[in-house]
């Protein structure tokens, strides 16, 4: 079919995709930014056995905000190292929650169907968090501070947000799926096939891996046309997308993680956070896999 079929899939995917993905990320981000939600720091420290409420829903926002507001409780003095580090490491909970909900949910809902896309949020979330509670409670947090509630952000700026998110979203997976339609399209995946037998991968999941070092919103639009297309399994789908994001966090703990930590906290502790947020993300990668191995063994 060459070009002209890899145009046809591409556009019969995308208009699947596109509007559940797009009101997806509007109702999310409504939602994380309303006014109210910032105002539950108090609740949550009711729930929590240390004060830190209004910390997390900073990163609730907008995890530069949080990050921000642990910088500038450090240049004050209010935080001590071992407070820093705690504090870290659960804020990746409220950032978990939010790149799960706001990104990840609304694309894989669309690209998978709703049980699918359904399944793999949930292992999302769980694997996200459970690394994160067994630290906490190894550790034995006492953490106890507040910080001035942020203003609000009025309904014009959620809508901007909103576009701007689904405009970059769709910059990175269109052309990934178009892509990745060619490619079968023209047959150049057959080799690959041949190359991957003795690693027991096929070789859809190494064309998912290779997307998702880069961008998980693509890597995760990639896999959904396969599985449109039949040429990709739910179990290899899963297992594929969670193998692509451990790769993806070694990618991102060189790009991002590490500069934006070492330029808010200094080299050695700014060194020392990334090195925890990966480990906790390696741990949750680990845990996926074994969850969706698991699933499938009682399917």
């Amino acid at each position: 079919m060459g070009l002209g079929g890899a145009i046809v899939e591409t556009v019969a995917v995308l208009k699947i995709v596109l509007p559940v993905m797009f009101i997806g990320i509007m109702a999310s981000n409504l939602l994380f930014s309303m006014p109210k939600l910032r105002r539950i720091g108090s609740a949550v420290d009711r729930l929590l056995p240390f004060k830190c409420g209004s910390v997390l829903i900073a990163f609730l926002a907008h995890p530069i905000a949080g990050l921000s507001t642990l910088s500038e409780l450090v240049r004050r003095g209010s935080l001590r190292e071992r407070e820093l580090e705690d504090l870290y490491v659960l804020s990746l909970i409220p950032r978990n929650i939010r790149v799960v909900a706001m990104y990840l949910a609304p694309i894989a809902i669309s690209s998978f169907g709703l049980t699918l896309g359904l399944t793999y949020t949930a292992i999302e979330l769980f694997s996200r968090t459970a690394p994160v509670l067994l630290y906490t409670t190894i550790r034995g947090m006492n953490v106890n501070v507040r910080i001035s509630e942020n203003n609000a952000f009025s309904l014009r700026d959620c809508v901007s947000r909103s576009f701007t998110l689904f405009l970059r979203a769709s910059v990175i997976l269109i052309p990934s799926i178009f892509l990745v339609m060619l490619l079968l399209n023209l047959g150049l995946l057959r080799p690959v096939n041949c190359l991957l037998k003795y690693l027991g991968l096929p070789a859809p999941s190494l064309v998912v891996i290779a997307v998702g070092a880069s961008s998980m919103i693509a890597c995760i639009g990639v896999a959904g046309s396969m599985l449109e297309r039949g040429i990709i399994s739910p179990y290899w789908l899963l297992t594929s997308i969670f193998i692509a994001s451990s790769v993806h966090a070694v990618v991102d703990f060189m790009r991002r993680s590490l500069t934006l930590n070492v330029s808010l906290f200094g080299a050695k502790r700014g060194l020392r956070l990334s090195l925890l947020s990966l480990t906790m993300r390696m741990a949750s990668c680990a845990i996926a896999i074994a969850i969706v191995n698991v699933l499938w063994l009682h399917i």
